[in-house]
């Protein structure tokens, strides 16, 4: 007998398989929540090693695959809410663990509100609900096992045509626990579970219908602890209850308040009572209940008790009670030495021996983990199915032989091969039957090999690079990821070899391990590498920081090194050099400045330091310096400018003094200018003082001052000159030394005009001029200047901005746009000629349509308000005359259709005709040429219109002419109608016509009909289609009547 259970889901086409890991950062979620809210239908969500306290809706059909018991969901502080809630169907839940979630009523590990779900390889640890059903459909909990639950699987309403089979449910958690309890539900299947070491009880069933339970194998506690019935059926209808084995059980079976109950095929040993009927009372009576072909024996108190069952009596026929002689009963069986039966039960004829047991069937309940890493635990659990006990399991390797031979239903082996495994279990019941092997497959991954190659050097200074190179050794060559990490620095890479330059100091532990393709991780190769920190150098003291030339300083030093050993001192100024080798010292020769003093320290591996770095300022006495006064000699009046400087080490001046013998404190600035020194000789000094406030000594330097001479400018004439017309200039002066040698005449304009004391000049340019003259004594002093104004008219320049367009067809409009300069801006009069047309217009702008053709040259000019014309600017425009189109021929002018007809035509232009436009009214466009001919031309009256292109783009007007395409008309004639006469009365007659196409085109679907009189009384089509000339003859038979007849032809054509 073979018994197996198919599940078979569904997989969304394109789906994806999505990461979730805890501490992974090459995962794709840290959450499983992010992971269902960002997956589609169909996706897998494989979540990793770790703890996940999360509570999550899954709304849609997905894939949802633990790492094993590894992979928990933890369900501490959660309330009103599930591990997973399968709302949205289609959902697939393996792999996890499902710990301690002890909500409020109705609430669990998993919530199952939805059809066609999937829960199975997974652990129920803990748990007040495992897995809670509540209206839904076609459901499968499968795999699984259920470990101190209170309800391991629980479900209150409408959970219907679904599935519990092949799970493992032990140790229930308190008074009033169940492995199952099902109720309010139909047409559902509990087969092949193991209900292990339970105190109240197994399965209970209550208010349901059509319900099978089938090969579980129920075995309590021992007999002293508690209620631990293995079934029990309440308020049911139609409950098949068979091929079971209970074992060690209070009540094996508990039927109260139920219909049609049938219990066969079961064994049921070691109990206290078999089957109960109705042992609460008058008000849970059952009826209906058979029972057959049962091992029923060694039960202590009663086979079966219905004592309570008044209702109706038990039909337990056709069982072994444990002896041929068959139950004791005190009335009905008294000699009986097998179970006790109680009233109400009728159980003759008995079996005289045990039923003979079908084969035990073996099945390999879980194997875990089916991936497993080399050493690694693997957990092998099987059952045997019987009525009896299964009492040894042999299971065996495809690779490793026989692994385990003994009574247990789970085992666990550390020590299997790598490779893929082929695991068979069979199993053999108390009677010495064998079941067929059964197997799976299971891989042993053999932990890879990590190992470092090289790490260089192995001695280094803090920045410089080391170089790593690992190497490994897989047995399937799958590693996918490299680990490299510090004791100091922690993770350092992911990369077989890679090179750093960022290591800290000191002496790191290396550590290098690699996971292969099934995420297992080798040992850890180990390495080492020592980084040499640089020192680090600190300035503690520089006092004082300022002093004055020749004070005494002190400089204290110190340093940081991680390995404590410095060698050598450096203190340095970027003024004096090297100042010591000494960690602390003193001296009193520094150089006046402001010192920029470092400090570095070097360690026993010869590595200096980086500077650490201070100033100490030393003042020393400023000098002053006189750098310039000039002009001098000067003149009275004119500007000296005084120049100073100073030398200070500190570059700190803050005050300066400039005074002069002659008249006292000139400034307190370092550079000024004055005008108002005295004539005579100046002494003058110049001191500075810094911020210390110590001045300079004196600096000195002389200054001639000579008295200034005067300028005047007598005539300028004309006063109001044309540019070009000669103007005159006169000028005088005077001077107390009356020694007057240079003349200076100047334009602000034009510069310099002239040395001599009158000139006259026609050069001036136009514009305001400002005039200035002056004259210098023989000290070189200059006087000041005399001035006068001059205004110079300026001729005005005329500027063509645009003509537009610059090329144009005959009556287009021609833009012209003229401008000017004038330095009085002050034009009042405008010109613009052609060479072609002549005056044009008095207008600065101006837009004109009638300009004859071809190339014009434009001038155009302006005049001022002094009557002063400008010179031409010149431009061009080319107005091009329109092309003239003719119809040369059009021939003929009245055809047929598809007739042939040819155009020529001529165009005549200023320049080039280049294109032709032919137009139909009925065709459209019809040609492009000067000539050509058509033939397809559509029937009708076409205007035939003509225009031509020049080179310049310019389309003449239209030319037309009339052109009408004749349709060919058809025409058929009758040759001869032929038919013999006379006739007699009851003859027929055959008439034949022959028709001819006279015309000029082919005719097609020819119907010659025939009238006698006005009657018709036949026709016939010609079968050809009639090309012109051609001749057909088509005849129809007919009987006519007694009487004269008169025969007609009439043809009829599409």
């Amino acid at each position: 007998m073979a018994v197996g259970v198919l599940f078979v889901s569904s997989a969304a086409a394109e789906a994806k398989t999505i990461i979730v890991d805890d501490d992974w950062d090459g995962a794709d979620y840290s959450t499983i929540g992010e992971a269902i809210a960002a997956a589609s239908p169909g996706d897998t969500i494989r979540v990793y090693d770790g703890t996940y306290n999360e509570a999550n809706p899954v709304n849609k059909a997905l894939d949802l695959v633990g790492n094993g018991t590894d992979t928990i969901i933890d369900g501490t502080g959660k309330d009103h809410t599930f591990g997973f809630s399968l709302v949205g169907g289609g959902c697939n839940v393996s792999g996890f663990q499902f710990y301690y979630w002890w909500p409020t009523h109705e609430f669990g590990a998993i919530g199952i509100y939805s059809d066609g779900n999937r829960v199975f390889d997974n652990l129920f640890y803990y748990n007040a609900r495992g897995t809670f059903l509540d209206s839904c459909n076609e459901n499968h909990i499968f795999n699984n096992t259920f470990l101190l639950n209170q309800y391991g699987v629980c479900v209150t309403n409408n959970a219907n045509d679904s599935n519990v089979s092949f799970n493992i449910f032990t140790e229930p958690r308190g008074y009033g626990s169940y492995g199952i309890l099902y109720g309010r539900s139909s047409n559902y299947t509990i087969f092949s579970n193991t209900f292990h070491n339970y105190t109240t009880s197994a399965l209970g069933i209550h208010r349901s219908d059509n319900v099978t339970v089938s090969f579980n194998m129920f075995e309590a506690s021992p007999l002293e602890e508690g209620r631990r019935t293995g079934s029990m059926i309440y308020e049911c209808i139609d409950t098949d209850v068979h091929n079971n084995t209970f074992v060690k059980c209070d009540k094996a079976v508990s039927v109260g308040g139920s219909i049609n109950t049938v219990i066969e095929h079961n064994s049921i040993s070691y109990c206290n009572i078999g089957i109960g009927i109705s042992l609460a009372g008058v008000d849970t009576m059952s009826i209906g209940t058979e029972v057959h072909f049962n091992n029923i024996f060694d039960n202590a108190v009663y086979g079966i008790d219905a004592t309570t069952n008044t209702a109706a009596v038990v039909n337990a026929t056709h069982n072994w009670w444990g002896d041929a002689s068959g139950p004791y009963h005190p009335v009905n069986n008294s000699l009986g030495v097998g179970d006790e039966l109680t009233d109400n039960v009728d159980f003759y004829p008995w079996l005289g021996k045990m039923f003979s047991p079908l084969p035990p069937i073996a099945f390999i309940v879980d194997l875990r983990p089916s991936l497993a890493t080399e050493g690694d635990p693997v957990l092998f659990v099987g059952r045997g199915l019987a009525r009896n006990y299964t009492d040894l399991q042999v299971w065996r390797s495809s690779i490793d032989g026989e692994i385990y031979r003994g009574p247990s239903f789970a085992f666990t082996r550390n020590d299997l091969s790598n490779g893929t495994h082929t695991i068979y279990l069979k199993v053999r019941d108390e009677y010495g039957i064998w079941s067929e092997e059964v197997s799976t497959t299971l891989v042993i991954n053999g932990r890879p090999r990590a190992r470092i190659e090289t790490i260089s050097p192995t001695l280094t200074n803090e920045g410089e690079t080391v170089s790593f190179e690992g190497s490994f050794f897989d047995h399937e060559n799958d590693v996918t990821t490299y680990r490299w990490s510090s004791d100091i620095d922690g993770f350092l890479s992911f990369k077989l070899v890679f090179s750093t330059d960022s290591l800290s100091n000191g002496t790191h532990n290396i550590t290098f391990d690699v996971r292969d393709g099934y995420k297992v991780w080798s040992d850890e190769a180990l390495g080492q590498v020592s980084v040499n920190g640089l020192p680090l150098a600190r300035i503690v003291e520089i006092e004082p920081t300022f002093l004055n030339e020749t004070d005494p300083v002190i400089f204290r030093g110190d340093f940081l090194d991680h390995e404590n050993n410095i060698s050598e001192y450096q203190w340095m100024s970027d003024i004096d050099g090297q100042l010591s080798d000494q960690k602390m010292f003193g001296t009193s020769s520094l150089s006046n400045g402001t010192h920029t003093i470092t400090f570095q320290v070097m360690d026993g591996y010869g590595e200096w330091s980086e500077p650490a770095t201070g100033t100490v300022t030393v003042n020393g006495i400023p000098i002053a310096i006189i750098v310039s006064i000039g002009p001098n000699p000067t003149a009275e009046g004119e500007f000296v400018n005084f120049r100073g400087s100073y030398i200070d080490d500190g570059d700190s001046a803050v005050s300066y003094e400039w005074e002069s013998d002659i008249d006292g404190t000139l400034s307190f600035v370092r550079d000024f200018a004055t005008s108002e020194l005295m004539p005579g000789n100046h002494v003058i000094t110049f001191r500075v003082m810094d911020r210390h406030k110590v001045w300079s000594e004196l600096a000195m330097a002389t200054l001639v001052v000579n008295g200034r001479p005067t300028a005047a400018i007598d005539a300028i004439l004309p006063q109001a000159p044309t540019e070009g017309v000669p103007v005159t200039f006169r000028g005088s002066f005077s001077d107390k030394e009356n020694d007057v040698r240079e003349f200076l005449w100047g334009s602000d304009i034009d510069g310099t005009l002239s040395v001599h004391q009158e000139f006259s000049t026609s050069s001036l340019s136009k514009g305001v001029h400002t005039i200035t003259f002056r004259v210098m004594d023989g000290y070189g002093a200059w006087s000041t200047n005399a001035t006068m104004t001059v205004e110079v008219n300026g001729i005005p320049s005329a500027i063509i901005i645009g003509i537009e367009p610059s090329l144009a067809n005959e009556g287009d409009v021609v833009r012209f746009e003229g401008g000017y300069e004038d330095f009085e801006d002050a034009v009042t009069t405008f010109e613009w000629v052609s060479d072609i047309d002549g005056p044009l217009s008095s207008d600065r702008s101006f837009d004109i349509s009638t300009l004859s053709a071809g190339t014009h040259g434009i001038n155009f000019r302006v005049m001022d308000d002094h009557g002063v014309w400008s010179e031409h600017a010149v431009g061009s425009v080319l107005i091009n005359q329109y092309p003239l189109a003719a119809i040369l021929r059009i021939a003929p002018e009245e055809v047929y259709e598809g007739d042939e007809v040819t155009f020529e035509a001529d165009g005549s232009d200023d320049g080039m005709v280049v294109g032709y436009r032919w137009t139909s009214s009925i065709d459209g466009n019809i040609g492009s040429e000067a000539a050509f001919a058509r033939a397809d031309l559509s029937p009708g009256k076409h205007i035939i219109t003509l225009k031509v292109q020049d080179d310049l783009g310019a389309w003449s007007d239209e030319v037309t002419r009339t052109l009408e395409i004749k349709r060919h008309e058809i025409e058929l004639e009758i040759v001869e109608i032929r038919f013999e006469t006379p006739i007699f009365e009851g003859d027929g007659i055959v008439i034949e016509v022959d028709v001819s196409n006279i015309g000029l085109i082919s005719v097609s679907d020819i119907l010659v009909v025939f009238y006698d009189g006005g009657e018709a009384i036949g026709d016939i089509p010609v079968g050809v289609s009639l090309e012109p000339d051609a001749l057909s003859t088509v005849a129809l038979d007919w009987m006519p009547s007694l009487g004269n007849h008169t025969i007609s032809i009439h043809l009829e054509h599409d």
